[in-house]
């Protein structure tokens, strides 16, 4: 697959939102799993690109993960995005744990570089969505743990999506924070979750940095379902 770099314009004065995207694109996603995450991810980029405000403060990094977990595309604008990606392939096993650790290195790098050139920032986001138990099944636990809590501190917004009916419950529990809670994609809606957060980048972007912590992740019952429906979180 085709990688891109990272770019930072300096120059744009609007507070940026750091998003690192985690997409599994280990074989047991193979069908139609992998077509509808490749239409739900080109609509994203779309999306984003059409919102005024969004495209100019979300900061987009794009992580695939099967047996490795490799950059597809450093941090940048949607614009710097091709207006189609090279499509993912569903291949290997379910490197988890390095998709995690990958992420926490690429925000805490992009974080220092806005301090550098003294561009503000809201709090990072990390989304990570994934269909099956990972493998080797060892090493993720840590680096999940630390984005757990530092979501639950306010630092992170922090959201793992289960894809199938492969991963196991437990699995997902300890990979979710909190909030929004353990959550499930709604058959093969990736066109619609990504939908969501196209319009979540929109929230963020301009509520200003002081009002982050008040803006409340919209209702994602269009896309997903709690695996608890007793757990509190977004809206339903």
């Amino acid at each position: 697959m085709k990688t891109y770099n990272s770019s930072l314009d300096a120059t744009n004065p609007a507070a940026r939102v750091p998003v690192v995207v985690l997409l599994d694109t280990s074989y047991s996603m193979r069908g139609k799993s992998i077509a509808e995450l490749n239409n739900g991810v080109n609509r994203f980029f779309a999306e984003v690109r059409d919102d005024d405000a969004a495209v100019m403060s979300a900061d987009i990094a794009l992580v695939t993960f099967n047996t490795t977990a490799q950059v597809v595309h450093g941090f940048a604008s949607a614009f710097d995005y091709p207006d189609r990606l090279e499509p993912f392939v569903a291949d290997g096993q379910t490197a988890t744990g390095p998709a995690l650790e990958l992420a926490e290195r690429l925000l805490a790098e992009r974080e220092a570089e806005y301090a550098r050139v003294g561009l503000p920032h809201f709090k990072p986001w990390c989304i990570c969505l994934t269909d099956g138990r990972p493998y080797p099944d060892r090493g993720w636990k840590e680096p999940a743990k630390r984005f757990r809590e530092k979501a639950e501190r306010g630092g992170l917004t922090y959201l793992c999506v289960g894809v199938g009916d492969d991963i196991s419950e437990e699995t997902l529990e300890e990979l979710s924070a909190s909030e929004p809670g353990v959550i499930r994609l709604k058959d093969l809606r990736f066109s619609a979750f990504f939908q969501w957060l196209s319009a979540s980048m929109h929230d963020v972007s301009v509520a200003g940095t002081a009002s982050q912590d008040n803006v409340r992740l919209r209702g994602i019952g269009g896309w997903a379902r709690f695996l608890n429906p007793n757990e509190r979180g977004c809206s339903r």
